[in-house]
């Protein structure tokens, strides 16, 4: 849902982004927050900048629930969120495909 995301742009190019899941829609909503380059010096910074302008429009819209699809191990998202008051903690498990494909959907360009 391109008109409820948003991103910080430095110089012309995209540097975080803040995405908003087309589904589901309603109250409870899911997106997820990446850097673009997460070593670069000002990427925690503007994945917080992405964070507070998809809060405030979802405050908008009377979104009273945000699930966000990011990992613990996440070098910029996962050290701003854990500074949040949540009032779910749901983790996600990470599973293997057998037979080797998961190794294969990283290899994809």
């Amino acid at each position: 849902m391109h008109e409820h995301s948003w991103a910080v742009v430095r110089d012309g190019v995209i540097t975080a982004l803040a995405d908003l899941y087309d589904e589901p829609v309603g109250a409870r909503r899911e997106g997820c927050l990446e850097a673009v380059d997460a070593a670069a010096p000002h990427a925690r910074a503007d994945v917080a900048l992405c964070l507070a302008a998809m809060l405030e429009d979802l405050h908008g819209l009377s979104v009273e629930s945000l699930d966000l699809d990011n990992h613990p191990t996440d070098p910029h998202a996962a050290p701003l969120l854990v500074t949040l008051r949540r009032t779910e903690v749901d983790p996600v498990q990470l599973v293997e495909i057998p037979n080797g494909l998961t190794a294969q959907l990283r290899d994809v360009p």
